[in-house]
């Protein structure tokens, strides 16, 4: 079965929604400050906020803005009717970091399957002249070469 960037974005969109129901009402629980005015919420719910954000890394574009503004706002306000502009977007982004960051991390998270990357470029923590005296990364770090020596 063919996968549409359409039933992607559903798909996305469906799994935030979700996730929110449940996410929002403990997160308003547990916010400091319950005395203050409330805030004007904002056309975007923080579904569509964290589905629009979400999609972006998966579309492999490399410009935020050029992708909010051709393709969110041109291709896809069919999904989105109550879009904002593209500044005030990023205004409203800091607002959902933490939903954004739970979900990427309890519903999203994938398992590890045991593989490692590793950097192999070496690390100069100190001159060879003062390694006796340095004791930062004592215990932790050893001595060792890499290519260039």
């Amino acid at each position: 079965m063919y996968i549409t960037n359409e039933d992607k974005l559903i798909e996305i969109f469906i799994d935030c929604d979700d996730f929110c129901k449940h996410f929002e009402p403990i997160y308003e629980k547990r916010l400091l400050g319950k005395n203050r005015k409330p805030n004007l919420r904002p056309c975007l719910s923080a579904s569509e906020m964290m589905t629009i954000l979400i999609f972006y890394h998966l579309s492999g574009m490399k410009c935020f803005k050029y992708y909010y503004v051709k393709i969110v706002q041109g291709c896809m306000r069919s999904h989105f009717p109550k879009l904002v502009s593209y500044n005030r977007f990023i205004g409203l982004v800091p607002r959902y970091m933490l939903h954004i960051w739970v979900f990427l991390n309890s519903v999203r998270a994938t398992e590890q399957c045991g593989f490692s990357y590793m950097d192999s470029k070496k690390l100069t923590v100190c001159h060879n002249r003062r390694i006796h005296s340095h004791k930062v990364f004592k215990g932790i770090a050893a001595r060792g070469h890499c290519s260039v020596g």
